[in-house]
C-alpha cells in the first residue's frame, strides 16, 4: 500500500483525509464515511494478490473481482456522506437512486 497508483493507497489517503475534516461532535463510533473506508480498505488488505496468478477464467468472478465490485458501488456512498455532513444544500442522494452516474 506504498504505491500511489494502487486503489488501497489511494483509500488509505482518503481516511487521512476524512480524519482530518472538522466534526460537529466527537463521537466513539465512526461516522458513516468513516465506516465506508473502513471496510473497504478492510477488505482490500484481506485480499490475497497471488489469487491472482492461480485464475484459470477471468478475474471478475475471483474474490478480488467481487471486492472490486463492492469498492465501486460503495464509492458514491463515501460520496454521499461527505456531502450530507458538509454541504447542507445537499438534499438527494445518488445511492437512493440506483447508484450509479
Amino acid at each position: 500500500d506504498t504505491n500511489p497508483r494502487s486503489l488501497l493507497f489511494q483509500l488509505a489517503q482518503l481516511e487521512k483525509h476524512f480524519d482530518r475534516l472538522p466534526h460537529e461532535r466527537e463521537s466513539a463510533l465512526p461516522s458513516p464515511g468513516q465506516r465506508v473506508l473502513i471496510e473497504n480498505v478492510a477488505r482490500l488488505r484481506l485480499l490475497d494478490p497471488r489469487e491472482l496468478t492461480a485464475l484459470e477464467g477471468g478475474w471478475h468472478d475471483s474474490k478480488t473481482g467481487t471486492v472490486l465490485s463492492a469498492t465501486l458501488a460503495d464509492l458514491p456512498k463515501l460520496s454521499d456522506a461527505i456531502a450530507v455532513s458538509y454541504f447542507a444544500h445537499t438534499a438527494i442522494s445518488r445511492t437512493e437512486q440506483g447508484g450509479s452516474l
